[in-house]
């Protein structure tokens, strides 16, 4: 069975997407916990005017940071969305 992980897990793979040059914002992070390992969906809001292709390749960036800050995460879906201001 999954189970929602620690605060500290979730802190830690919040903290690796922001870090990723390009990311405006993230939202809805759930992240489940399968055995010994981390299954995470987000949402990353970045620059609305970016090409499909900078925005597909801004999300293997976060992908790759998220997986090296938590190596026992081994799926990471993003959600690409615009960014817009309140």
């Amino acid at each position: 069975m999954d189970h929602i992980p620690g605060s500290l897990v979730i802190a830690q793979i919040e903290r690796a997407a922001r870090s990723v040059k390009g990311v405006r914002a993230i939202e809805k992070v759930r992240v489940r916990k399968l055995g010994t390992e981390y299954f995470v969906d987000l949402h990353v809001q970045a620059d609305p005017t970016l090409s499909l292709r900078d925005a597909h390749s801004l999300s293997g960036k976060v992908k790759g940071e998220i997986r090296s800050a938590v190596p026992k995460v081994v799926s990471v879906l993003i959600h690409m969305e615009p960014y817009e201001e309140d």
